[in-house]
């Protein structure tokens, strides 16, 4: 039998009656005194006949009890670091693994601990243990060296050793492992002695590059390790971050401006002089000339339009028309002079050409400045009109007036926090006024266990703005997901709200959902689609690009999403079909159905707005029928109605507000009675 398996009857009865079964959890184990003071007997006098049996006890014992900084002192005060030293020397991976988890713990009570763990000499053999072939070795080495770096004597013991080597190998891996990250922060952290900049100048590249990691937690590791620094060191780093990383973390922190860690940062880096250099003028006058309109409106906001080039001072105007860029012209004549754009738009109403009338509004043209007679000419003194939109009023245009009602909406809606740009929310904490559940639990066999906290996650992606389509506008969403978010935290359910994304950020956002950890522990989870809807099942999102509706549900079959296994799953659909009937196969399709087919569906439900070929569109500013039926009952009846029952009682609900919709309710495997 190998060492590995063979225990003595005394270990096992201190493991517990399951230690043969499995030797990770920790029920059962014995830490009573006299079993503790049995074990310290047996390390000392070097009689266990198990040795990973005897460390393993080690493990569990400073792992699982209460009170980890007493067992720490007592390890440290009986003398036993040695003889766990000696284990780390061992050609013998379950030995040197189980050592270190016991000094990494020890080192994690108080910092005299930490320090005579690093005393003891612990360090050089885990810097070794980073150069192992096996991952969790490395992986308990990583955690128990963060640990002995929290104190500024171990953090100047392990910067002494050949750590750096190890250490990038880790972080340069895909998915990199829990503990690296937090040893390079602790390793940047301390003020008396500061770290030595010059052992931590060549991590410098492997921090600015791990603060764009996809992972939150590296992420904000490396963040407030580099933040240590600047604070410590200042522009001193200025050599190893350069311009491209300052303007690339700028753009991520654009996007994600409530990440505490990139505050922080953002903060720090200004602090030191850090920013991203300002654009030159000769990156305008070159984005003017390639009519690159997105980026010359960025760029002008720093530069001015006021700008000239060359002997014959030629101004951004010349360069635009000399390359016959119209787009770009119609933006700088606005910054020039506004009268001019009103002054087309008057005449784009005249004609009642529509499209021009969209492409002038596009490039900043606004249908309600003040007509200045200069612009309106006979308008102004005969009729008496006031702005464009007065005109088109006059005129009855209804046809121009839609476009600039939707465009109103569209640029309050973007004036509010939830732009047509990545953004998302947080459902609500519980209030106090909580939607109870039933006073008896319903259980059994034949019921989906929902005793869970949260009870479930929800994630609602809602579509409100589209890229330069104003008219496709769905005023309201934002207030379906906000009545959702509040009626869902009211029952206990954890969640978040994303509004007008592009596809790119749909699908990366829907990987992200996949993989939280959140999901393990819900009972089920909910997901609810707000947009335009196209014939053959699709979605539109902001970028004007379309995602499959099957594509969605495959993401998270049970193969994809084992923590959703044997929960139920809701998608509920509120898509407006009929703006885009007489646009099919206009916008691009970028959703892919995964490449499991075979897969059904398993523990799914469908709830869709509409059902065959019927068309129904009724967003208002309070919001769609449909969402406003589902949040009545859902507060009236979640509490005691099964799925099938809460579901007629929507129907009746939502045939009051809406007589004419049909909604339909599509069942995939969902074998158990359901309650919220």
């Amino acid at each position: 039998m190998h060492e590995s398996e063979r225990m003595s009857d005394g270990i096992q009865e201190a493991l517990g009656r399951d230690a043969r079964k499995s030797l990770v959890p920790c029920k059962g184990v014995d830490v009573t005194l006299e079993t503790r003071a049995r074990m310290k007997q047996q390390l000392m006098s070097d009689t266990a006949e198990d040795p990973v049996a005897m460390l393993l006890y080690f493990r569990h014992l400073v792992t699982c009890i209460a009170d980890e900084a007493t067992v720490g002192r007592e390890i440290v005060d009986a003398g036993c670091l040695p003889k766990f030293m000696n284990f780390l020397h061992k050609d013998h991976l379950e030995l040197q693994k189980h050592a270190a988890w016991v000094l990494g713990n020890v080192a994690a009570g108080w910092d005299a601990h930490s320090q005579a763990v690093a005393e003891a000499g612990a360090v050089a053999p885990m810097v070794g243990l980073l150069r192992s072939d096996d991952l969790s070795v490395q992986k308990v080495a990583a955690e128990s060296l963060a640990n002995i770096a929290a104190t500024t004597y171990g953090r100047d013991k392990i910067l002494a050793d050949d750590f750096l080597t190890p250490l990038q190998s880790l972080l340069g891996m895909d998915k990199i492992p829990k503990g690296a990250s937090s040893l390079l922060r602790n390793l940047c952290m301390g003020q008396n002695p500061r770290p030595r900049l010059s052992c931590l100048r060549p991590c410098l590249p492997t921090l600015a590059r791990l603060v764009l990691h996809g992972s939150e937690v590296v992420s904000d590791d490396a963040c407030y390790g580099l933040v240590s620094l600047l604070r410590i060191h200042g522009g001193c780093l200025r050599p190893s971050l350069d311009d491209s990383f300052l303007t690339e973390f700028q753009n991520h922190y654009k996007t994600n401006p409530d990440r505490r860690a990139f505050n922080t940062l953002n903060n720090a880096l200004k602090q030191a002089g850090l920013t991203p250099p300002l654009p030159s003028q000769d990156e305008l006058f070159r984005a003017v000339e390639e009519g690159e309109l997105d980026r010359v409106q960025e760029l002008v906001r720093h530069v001015g339009p006021s700008v000239t080039r060359g002997r014959k001072e030629y101004t951004l105007l010349h360069v635009a028309a000399e390359n016959n860029r119209p787009h770009v012209t119609l933006f700088l004549l606005q910054l020039i002079s506004p009268n001019v754009l009103v002054g087309h738009l008057f005449e784009a109403v005249l004609n009642e050409d529509v499209g021009r009338v969209r492409s002038l509004l596009r490039v900043g043209a606004d249908a309600d400045q003040h007509a200045v007679r200069d612009a309106t000419g006979w308008l102004a003194r005969e009729l008496q009109i006031t702005s464009v939109r007065h005109l088109a009023r006059v005129l009855h245009h209804d046809s121009i007036l839609r476009v600039f009602d939707a465009v109103r909406r569209t640029r309050n809606f973007k004036s509010e926090p939830c732009t047509a740009t990545h953004h998302s929310i947080d459902f609500p904490s519980p209030p106090h006024k909580k939607i109870q559940p039933s006073p008896v639990e319903v259980s059994g066999p034949d019921v989906y266990r929902m005793d869970s906290a949260p009870r479930g996650y929800v994630c609602l992606l809602s579509y409100g703005s589209f890229q330069d389509r104003p008219d496709l506008h769905l005023e309201g969403s934002q207030t379906d997901a906000h009545h959702l978010a509040s009626v869902f935290s009211r029952m206990g359910y954890s969640g978040h709200a994303h509004f007008s994304l592009t596809a790119d950020q749909t699908r990366h956002q829907l990987a992200k959902v996949r993989d939280m950890e959140v999901l393990a522990r819900a009972g089920c989870a909910v997901y609810v689609i707000s947009s335009h809807g196209e014939p053959r099942r699709h979605f539109l999102t902001s970028d004007m690009h379309t995602l499959d509706v099957q594509w969605v549900m495959d993401f998270f079959k049970d193969s994809q999403c084992p923590h959703l296994r044997n929960k139920p799953k809701l998608f509920i659909w509120d898509l407006c079909r009929g703006h885009q009937e007489g646009e099919s196969g206009r916008g691009k399709t970028s959703g892919q159905l995964c490449g499991r087919v075979d897969e059904p569906l398993r523990d799914v439900v469908c709830l869709d707005s509409s059902s065959g070929g019927f068309t129904w569109h009724a967003f208002s500013e309070e919001g769609t029928p449909f969402i406003g039926a589902l949040c009545t009952t859902l507060a009236r009846h979640s509490p005691t109605k099964e799925l099938a029952e809460l579901y007629r009682e929507f129907l009746k609900e939502y045939a009051t507000a809406a007589p004419d919709a049909v909604p339909q309710l599509t069942n995939y495997g969902l074998n158990k009675r359901f309650y919220f």
